[in-house]
This record gives C-alpha cells, sequence and structure tokens, in this order.
C-alpha cells in the first residue's frame, strides 16, 4: 500500500529495479532516471520484460545529472505538486 497512488522518482536507476517494483506496487506514475544513457536504456528494457503494458505506461524514463538544473522538467509528471 506504500506506492499506490503515488508520484515516485527513483534517483540513478541502475537496473530500473524499484521503478519496476513501485509500477507494479501501485504507483501512479514513476520517473526513472540516470545519468548514463546506455544505463538507462538498460532501466527501459527491464521494465519493458517486466511489465505488462498498463503498468509500463505509468514509467517514464529520463536522464539526469547531478550537476545540472532540473528546473520544471519534471513537471508533465507531477502536474506542479512534486513527488510523494
Amino acid at each position: 500500500d506504500f506506492f499506490a497512488g503515488k508520484t515516485v522518482l527513483e534517483l540513478g536507476a541502475g537496473t530500473g529495479f524499484a521503478s519496476i517494483c513501485a509500477a507494479l506496487l501501485g504507483a501512479k506514475a514513476v520517473v526513472c532516471t540516470d545519468g548514463s544513457a546506455d544505463v538507462l536504456e538498460l532501466a527501459k528494457a527491464n521494465a519493458k520484460l517486466n511489465l505488462n503494458p498498463a503498468l509500463l505506461s505509468r514509467v517514464q524514463f529520463s536522464p539526469l545529472l547531478w550537476q545540472d538544473p532540473v528546473g520544471n522538467r519534471f513537471d508533465w509528471t507531477t502536474k506542479g505538486k512534486g513527488f510523494d
């Protein structure tokens, strides 16, 4: 019940395991981030293998480097309300 209906941000996704779990546990939206494009592609491939299309549609993949300003990059996901 912890993730049910929440908006989740995964920082440094690696394999995307936490994002996949959050989606499976009922998160309404998940943003999976990593600084490496190759790692982000791995996370996306793992999500495609482990989530049905409806759950996969809740997960967005985005590059994120610690030194880059975030600004309003995630407003489309959070609708200005931030993450849970």
